[in-house]
């Protein structure tokens, strides 16, 4: 227990090595690990790697485990649920009562950091990333919650509703939609790629068909939730270049 707030923080799943040694340890699930932390998967030793725990690049490919996916499952909407409520929801500054009976003034969090006059600014950088593409900071309007998947809908869509316009405005949401890989496919003139593209195509559910030996057809026909996750897979299969 913390001394100066008086709250636990002992086991919690919001805890990486928790999370980890519940899935991958020996005393836990002994689930195969597929993705590994970008700061150990180049190791040589395998056993040094530290699997990921990551909601978005990792649990997924376990959710439908036949013994453990549903309980994947619902860690993967506590994670999300744990990230929105501390990343984009937060508290206002306010005093709490440490474990000492003393009042400490507790900092504000969230999104509540950011707010002036009733409004949040983000701050849109053009020159910071690596790729080349735009980034925002304090906070990163660009990383805001689109849909939710499962049980995260209804959640998704009451946070996107604390966004409003100020009279006489209105907001605007634009999606590059899979800009590198056109510009890759214009650029390299690959006959597959321009194919899909002219075609209206999605080129993430070609490369799931293809790299699970089904036609677009047996594909388009699988239940949605296996259709999204091969889809899922996909973004993370490298195109190889002699």
């Amino acid at each position: 227990m913390d001394a100066d707030t008086g709250r636990d923080n002992g086991l919690k799943f919001s805890r990486a090595a928790l999370v980890s040694d519940t899935l991958f340890g020996e005393d836990g699930f002994r689930l195969k690990p597929r993705v590994w932390t970008k700061s150990t998967m180049k190791l040589k030793d395998e056993s040094q790697r530290v699997p990921s725990t990551s909601a978005k690049e990792h649990l997924p490919y376990f959710t439908g485990h036949t013994k453990h996916g549903p309980f994947v499952a619902d860690l993967i909407d506590y994670q999300r649920l744990s990230k929105m409520r501390s990343t984009y929801v937060g508290h206002p500054e306010q005093l709490v009562t440490n474990a000492r009976g003393v009042e400490v003034t507790e900092e504000a969090t969230g999104f509540w950091k950011y707010i002036h006059e009733g409004m949040i600014h983000p701050s849109f950088l053009l020159h910071a990333t690596v790729t080349g593409r735009s980034s925002s900071r304090d906070p990163n309007a660009q990383n805001f919650p689109k849909r939710g998947k499962g049980n995260m809908k209804e959640v998704v869509k009451a946070f996107r509703r604390v966004f409003k316009a100020p009279d006489g405005w209105v907001i605007l949401e634009a999606d590059l939609s899979q800009i590198e890989l056109r510009i890759l496919a214009w650029m390299s003139k690959d006959p597959v790629m321009l194919e899909i593209y002219r075609n209206g195509g999605d080129i993430h559910s070609a490369t799931a068909a293809a790299a699970n030996g089904l036609t677009l057809s047996q594909f388009a026909a699988l239940p949605p939730e296996e259709r999204e996750m091969l889809r899922f897979q996909a973004k993370a299969i490298k195109i190889s270049t002699g």
